[in-house]
């Protein structure tokens, strides 16, 4: 048995009306984050006009707990719990005296020294400037857990609000407006392509 006419008319216009919900929706509760990351794109294009910042270095020391193990990842995942940061594996040195290391955050970077003998620890952080802190952000850089969620949650809501918009476009009843929508996404896919052959 087929389906008449108006209950294809029907499906259609619910169809219709759901993907406007999810482009609406989507729009609405993330617009704050697609500004953000619209901002801090256009602050990752100039990064370099703003590296001369001066950044002051900080120190800061303390002794271990005796539970706290000597070896970089475990001092690493203790000290991130006061100073915020990812171990760089490549920069780990050991010897009998001292471990060195390094970390790195969105809010700056961090040189780690262990003394054996005494379990003291000696920090060197060198604070990023705010410009860079955006950007690092922006790219999910050195981002913690949440952020790099947060970024992940953005994209996924850009391909909700995109696909969402293109469907809405092309089926718009208004055929010259049709055409303008499909030329615009041709278009769009175009520049993409463009900025990825552009050497």
């Amino acid at each position: 048995m087929t389906e008449s006419p108006s209950g294809m008319s029907n499906a259609l216009r619910s169809a219709n009306r759901w993907v406007r919900q999810v482009h609406f929706y989507a729009s609405l509760s993330l617009g704050g984050l697609f500004l953000f990351h619209a901002f801090t794109g256009f602050l990752a294009n100039r990064a370099d006009r703003f590296d001369a910042q001066e950044r002051p270095l900080q120190r800061s020391q303390g002794a271990l707990p005796g539970e706290v193990a000597l070896d970089a990842p475990s001092l690493a995942a203790w000290l991130s719990g006061r100073h915020p940061g990812t171990l760089l594996e490549k920069s780990v040195e050991a010897d009998e005296e001292a471990i060195r290391f390094e970390m790195e955050s969105v809010w700056g970077w961090h040189a780690v020294t262990v003394e054996r003998k005494t379990r003291t620890y000696t920090i060197d952080t060198t604070p990023s400037t705010k410009i860079d802190a955006l950007v690092y952000l922006h790219r999910g850089k050195w981002a913690g857990p949440w952020q790099r969620r947060l970024v992940d949650l953005t994209a996924l809501a850009l391909c909700a609000v995109t696909c969402t918009g293109i469907f809405l476009g092309i089926r718009h009843p208004v055929r010259s407006k049709r055409w303008a929508a499909m030329g615009l996404v041709v278009g769009s896919f175009l520049l993409v392509l463009f900025l990825c052959l552009n050497r």
